[in-house]
């Protein structure tokens, strides 16, 4: 048993990267190079800006439908019964005048949707923002509960050594010496799941910030208390005025919208300007080339598409509706998270007052058992329930400290940008 305790305090004593040669130069991040380094590197990030070039290219396209399209034609032609060649040149224009609306719907909804996908980016982007927030307390939160465990097992590692003096002297029974072998042995488990676990957090950060798993980095921060007093109603007019989702939705209906006029143009007549200027060569009684041209306006009228263009705009007005009812629900989901991010952080606030008067006391008290302990006062079972509590007590205040970060975090998540409320 005390060979055991002694490999494992031999083993928990090297840093988790013992026995391996540093060859790069280890990165530090703020929160703020977390987060633009995320941003620039991130794939989702990166596919939103793919898709609103791809965005800027349909309002190119749906522009073309108001410009003029000029197109060439050449043919040969074989006439075998007159044993003869001839070839046909044809240069065609054709300018759209009236199209019922369709191009200039067509414009004005791709427009839309290219603007719907700028907030689209910004969505993706508040999202990487608030994940990097998360996982960037979330390492400094493992880092301390691997402090509060250390600390934890070099105490009951004293703690030990005093119970081992005590018993060598006949003060206390075996009983006790076993007890004491076994708290460090339990301390030593727990020291080493909490490392696995800040080993994990620090994986899925690299992954955030599209990192190599295998490069090291650390982290310039602290989990630390920023006092902060919200004020609900403010907060929940930021969130329906700033939200990217719900300027998004916006353009959307409004692209909708339009879409409908698109698909009403179909009950409207096309008036197009053309015109031609054409060659012809081989035919008799010239058979060298002839050129002329020609002009006009066209007009074509619809009159019956089995019901088509009615389908088409019922479609188009589902659509709108169904966006309408989209945004007004979004509308309730953003009051739902603003108020629960509202009360989120006043609970971490409570919390965190309550946690640090709990570790002054644990502390206090812990001096004044061990010392007792030392003089033979204290009972071991005594000593063991102030380490309990002392670590307890750490590892709440620690977690209420992530909490009101994130709390923080995610309130500003919640409006659409950095809430500073009211300072205490």
């Amino acid at each position: 048993m005390k060979f055991l305790i002694f490999c494992v305090v031999i083993f928990l004593g090297f840093p988790a990267s013992a026995g391996t040669q540093e060859t790069t130069r280890e990165r530090v991040f703020t929160l703020e190079e977390s987060i633009q380094l995320a941003l620039k590197n991130n794939p989702q990030v990166l596919l939103a800006r793919e898709e609103l070039r791809r965005t800027t290219a349909m309002v190119m396209e749906a522009r073309s439908g108001a410009l003029p399209r000029l197109s060439a034609e050449a043919a040969y032609i074989r006439l075998d019964r007159l044993n003869m060649d001839s070839h046909r040149a044809n240069l065609r224009l054709i300018q759209p005048l009236y199209a019922g609306g369709m191009i200039r719907g067509t414009i004005q909804a791709a427009e839309l949707h290219h603007q719907a996908m700028e907030e689209g980016l910004h969505t993706v982007e508040a999202e990487i923002t608030f994940r990097v927030k998360k996982g960037f307390y979330g390492i400094l939160l493992a880092q301390e509960l691997v402090a509060v465990r250390a600390e934890a097992l070099n105490l009951l590692q004293s703690h030990y050594q005093t119970t081992k003096e005590r018993f060598n002297k006949g003060e206390v029974p075996r009983f006790d010496l076993l007890r004491a072998e076994i708290e460090v042995i339990n301390a030593s488990s727990e020291l080493i799941q909490v490392r696995s676990q800040l080993q994990s957090v620090e994986n899925l950060f690299k992954n955030l910030l599209d990192l190599d798993l295998d490069s090291s980095f650390s982290l310039e921060g602290s989990l630390e208390y920023l006092p902060l007093q919200p004020d609900l109603n403010e907060a929940l007019l930021k969130a329906l005025e700033q939200r990217s989702e719900i300027r998004q939705l916006r353009l959307v209906s409004k692209m909708r919208e339009k879409n409908i006029d698109v698909a009403r143009s179909g009950h409207r007549p096309l008036i197009s300007l053309f015109g031609n200027y054409e060659g012809l060569e081989g035919l008799p009684p010239t058979p060298d080339w002839d050129w002329n041209w020609n002009a006009g306006i066209m007009i074509e009228v619809p009159i019956f598409d089995g019901l088509m263009t009615r389908g088409r705009v019922g479609q188009a007005r589902s659509e709108h509706e169904k966006s309408l009812l989209g945004l007004k629900d979004f509308k309730d989901r953003v009051r739902f998270e603003v108020r629960q991010a509202f009360l989120d952080l006043e609970k971490a606030r409570e919390i965190i007052e309550f946690q640090l008067k709990n570790v002054q006391q644990a502390e206090e008290n812990l001096k004044i058992v061990r010392e007792r302990h030392r003089k033979g006062i204290s009972t071991h079972l005594e000593v063991m329930g102030v380490h309990l509590a002392l670590t307890k007590a750490r590892t709440g205040y620690a977690r209420a400290l992530y909490e009101h970060l994130i709390g923080k975090a995610s309130l500003e998540r919640a409006t659409g940008g950095r809430y500073r409320g009211s300072r205490e």
